[in-house]
């Protein structure tokens, strides 16, 4: 009998020790108010998604990034993307799990004042017979057509610290267009003219958000200033550009470094 007891308590003790991972479940994350800080989460929900951007709303032409906090390194997960309740596309398929994913919102995302979008998470614990582990949800959030932005130029995110942009004339002639380049408020080239063979403009970036800033210095003989930039290492957006700036006009992007 006195065996059986010792063997009993250190069951009950083993058993003790143990915890269930607890099942995470939909939540709502806040409004999606994106003043102050440009974080657009307003709630604390353990296990939703939250929604950051900069600025005051969530328009076209702008990163959007969606962060979660059950990142786990070993599990893997699904990002989708829902309009009013539909699914609208897949962001990634059973991708290793970073904790966060940033969207480079299309200019030409056909929109109405109605929409509105919602993002998905499902984390699975392998790729070869993959279970589910949890299904984590953002707040319903709108994106708006922005206006604003008339130089023709997006943002994009990009893999690599150090990227190269081409820039080329591309108008009805070379013309002799010329800007000058900036990031990140400092500038890295005073005077560029612009050819048609194009000309490469090595960038280095840091961790995250980084602005880049085109200046048209003036319109060539045929205005207004216009040029195609290409940008490498895009892993979301447009990788080609074209941008319609007046003399003195500044036309500016948001380029995101995420490994």
């Amino acid at each position: 009998m006195k065996k059986h007891l010792v063997i009993l308590a250190a069951l009950l003790a083993l058993l003790s020790a143990c915890t269930l991972r607890p099942e995470l479940t939909p939540g709502n994350n806040g409004s999606g108010n994106g003043s102050g800080s440009g974080n657009g989460t307003g709630g604390t929900t353990a296990g939703a998604i939250s929604l950051i951007y900069t600025g005051p709303a969530i328009y076209t032409g702008s990163l959007l990034s969606f962060k979660w906090a059950d990142a786990a390194a070993a599990n893997f997960v699904r990002l989708d993307l829902f309009r009013n309740g539909n699914f609208e596309t897949m962001f990634l398929n059973y991708a290793p799990n970073a904790g966060s994913y940033t969207w480079s919102i299309p200019v030409a995302l056909n929109l109405s004042d109605a929409d509105m979008f919602s993002a998905k998470l499902t984390v699975y614990d392998n790729v070869v017979n993959p279970t589910i582990i949890a299904q984590l949800y953002s707040a319903n959030f709108q994106i708006k057509q922005n206006a604003s932005n008339n130089s023709g130029l997006s943002d994009v995110v990009v893999n690599a610290a150090s990227i190269n942009l081409t820039m080329t004339d591309n108008g009805a002639l070379v013309d002799g267009d010329m800007v000058s380049v900036g990031v990140n408020g400092a500038t890295i080239v005073p005077s560029l003219t612009l050819t048609g063979g194009g000309t490469i403009v090595p960038v280095s970036l840091t961790a995250g958000l980084n602005t880049l800033s085109i200046t048209a210095l003036n319109e060539g003989s045929s205005p207004p200033n216009t040029a195609e930039l290409q940008i490498s290492n895009v892993t979301s957006g447009s990788a080609t550009q074209d941008w319609r700036l007046l003399s003195g006009q500044v036309g500016t992007l948001k380029i995101w470094y995420q490994p």
